[in-house]
């Protein structure tokens, strides 16, 4: 009987089945699905744009600095493409930096 519990080809389904449903899980969390149009990059960068004094203070830096440096690193922190997920955009990348 020892020997059957020690083999480790014997497995019993019921911890089988435990770790299999422990192992699953979501490909995106719903907190992240709305990201393009309920994120914070995309709700108030919009606005800040029109106020560079608010910019300044949320960015610290002013808006031509902060292209002058994005298009100056761009290349280097530009994601790689995928088919199943849209990628957090360059200069979204920078502000979460600087941020």
């Amino acid at each position: 009987m020892a020997f059957l519990l020690s083999d480790p080809l014997i497995i019993d389904p019921v911890i089988l089945h435990a770790w299999h449903k422990k192992r699953t899980r979501m490909w995106c969390r719903p907190i992240y699905s709305a990201r393009r149009t309920e994120s914070e990059y995309a709700t108030l960068y919009p606005k800040l744009l029109h106020d560079p004094e608010k910019f300044q203070i949320y960015a610290r830096m002013s808006q031509p600095s902060l292209h002058e440096l994005h298009d100056f690193i761009k290349y280097d922190i530009q994601p790689g493409f995928t088919n199943f997920r849209d990628s957090i955009s360059t200069e979204e990348r920078l502000l979460i930096t600087l941020r």
